[in-house]
């Protein structure tokens, strides 16, 4: 399956660091720079680790995302501090319903994934 991850590493200039196979963590490089320097928000709204400044992007799931943002290049004095190499905002689908999903993947060398979700949404926030 594509993964948020995938896609951003379309991306002139980004890499994403793969730590594994399928659930293991996947952080962002911008020009260059570590996880911690690229600031990563959600509509706006900032959602870097505090213990670490990176997020994991095998935690997105691709269908809250509408529409994806990248600024290359040093963006500290708009955002702040994590905003050194870059900056990614993730425009999230504002017309979530409540749904049930089931995915199962295989892959090569047993890679296996199998997850449960749901998603409730109402007019103010998003349990996903």
């Amino acid at each position: 399956p594509v993964g948020l991850s995938k896609l951003l590493s379309f991306s002139p200039g980004v890499a994403i660091k793969d730590y594994g196979g399928a659930g293991a963590i996947k952080t962002i490089s911008i020009r260059g720079g570590s996880s911690s320097q690229t600031l990563v928000m959600i509509d706006g709204m900032p959602i870097s680790s505090t213990q670490n400044s990176s997020v994991d992007f095998s935690l997105i799931p691709v269908s809250m995302v509408n529409s994806l943002e990248i600024s290359r290049g040093g963006a500290s004095a708009i955002f702040g501090t994590n905003a050194l190499t870059g900056v990614v905002n993730i425009i999230s689908d504002q017309n979530l319903k409540n749904n049930f999903n089931i995915k199962l993947f295989a892959g090569t060398f047993e890679d296996y994934l199998a997850a449960l979700g749901f998603t409730f949404a109402d007019s103010l926030r998003a349990i996903n």
